[in-house]
């Protein structure tokens, strides 16, 4: 299985405002551990509000996703799923409901969340934008 983290370290720095962070995100096989040879790539932008809301989503083009989710550590580490993000063609979206938990809100300050997107090809990879 491809997976194709997003490090949320571009999540930047906490604030106090309504909306905490607002991250564009790109995707790129060269941003794998260990690198990937692909057309695949991806963008989208994250979105965590200040009540601990997340919302936004993930388009792939190039590549046949089959699940996409946020993670609660630094990119290239395992951890378990913290938020699905269901797919609909090639975007993953953030369910309405979706909220982090106070230490996941907490790791956005030392960026360590991230996304991945998962395929059949390259199952050993992770791609990272850090």
């Amino acid at each position: 299985m491809n997976t194709i983290p997003l490090a949320m370290c571009a999540f930047g720095t906490y604030s106090s405002t309504a909306v905490a962070a607002d991250v564009k995100v790109a995707l790129a096989g060269d941003q794998a551990a260990p690198p990937v040879k692909s057309a695949g790539s991806g963008s989208g932008s994250i979105i965590v509000g200040a009540d601990r809301s997340v919302g936004g989503s993930v388009t792939t083009t190039g590549m046949t996703g089959s699940a996409a989710h946020v993670h609660a550590a630094a990119a290239g580490q395992n951890d378990l799923v913290t938020i699905a993000l269901p797919q609909d063609g090639d975007t993953y979206t953030a369910p309405a409901d979706a909220k982090l938990s106070d230490a996941q809100y907490a790791a956005i300050q030392t960026g360590n969340l991230y996304v991945n997107v998962h395929t059949a090809a390259n199952a050993a990879a992770k791609w990272a934008d850090n």
